[in-house]
Parts: structure tokens; C-alpha cells; sequence
């Protein structure tokens, strides 16, 4: 059974993932942000949760319609993450552990979202849509997991 809470808060990601998607679509971040030499901490966090996504599916063993979408759209996310730090080093392989049942990758989905969520509240503008947007991504990516 699902609780209000989470409900809450699942709709409460969800609206500020479509501001950030709304906000997006009136100012395109590539013309907005400059882009950093290194980045800031929160971009190398969220860069480093996007990386640590890409195991957790990879590490699924699974080859399915779902995982493979999810794994499309968390590449997409290091993709414009790793566009703002133009000089952070892009990893040449993704780390892959031990098989991982899909239960954890619905956990590392959750995490992601909820850190990067809070990682949001921080910050402001585009940055804060972004964060918002992508952990709105991953909540939704739990729950198409369940």
C-alpha cells in the first residue's frame, strides 16, 4: 500500500520536474549557463549519481524494453550534465559490480531521486529546474520499476 506521504512527494517531484521541463523550453540551458571549467560541487554530485545509475542498471543483468529506456534517459542526463563541466573527464567505461536484482535498481532509482530532490532545494533557477527535472526522471523510473 502506497503512503500519502509518498504520494505527496512523488507529485511534488513530479510538478517541479515539468516547471523545470517548462522552464527549459522558454530559456534552453545551453544559452543560458556558461559552461564551467570544472563545475560545481552539486553538478559533479549529480553527474556522479547519473554514473552510478548507469551501473546499477548495467549491473541488472537485464535486457528489457524498460531498463533499456531507463539506461537511454540516464545517459541523456550525464550527457547534459557532462555538457556544463566541459573540462570534468568523462568516464571511458561504467563500473559494473554484481549482478544486481531489479528491487535494486528500483532502490538506486529512489535514492537518486530523493538526493537529488533535496540536492534542488539548495539552489536556484536553472540549476534548481534541472536537479528537480532529472529527479522527477528517476522517480518515475521507480515506479514504472515496481
Amino acid at each position: 500500500m502506497i503512503s500519502r506521504r509518498a504520494v505527496l512527494t512523488s507529485a511534488g517531484v513530479f510538478v517541479a520536474g515539468i516547471s523545470g521541463v517548462l522552464a527549459g523550453a522558454r530559456h534552453p540551458l545551453h544559452r543560458r549557463l556558461p559552461k564551467p571549467v570544472a563545475g560545481p560541487a552539486w553538478l559533479l554530485d549529480a553527474a556522479d549519481r547519473e554514473r552510478a545509475l548507469l551501473a546499477s542498471v548495467d549491473a541488472a543483468g537485464e535486457t528489457n524494453f524498460l531498463l533499456a529506456t531507463i539506461r537511454s534517459d540516464h545517459a541523456d542526463h550525464l550527457s547534459t550534465l557532462d555538457a556544463m563541466m566541459a573540462a570534468a573527464p568523462r568516464p571511458t567505461a561504467i563500473a559494473t559490480g554484481t549482478a544486481a536484482a531489479r528491487p535494486d535498481v528500483r532502490q538506486a532509482e529512489l535514492d537518486a531521486a530523493a538526493a537529488g530532490a533535496n540536492a534542488s532545494l539548495e539552489l536556484s533557477g536553472a540549476e534548481a529546474a534541472l536537479l528537480a527535472s532529472i529527479s522527477a526522471c528517476e522517480a518515475s523510473h521507480a515506479e514504472l520499476l515496481r
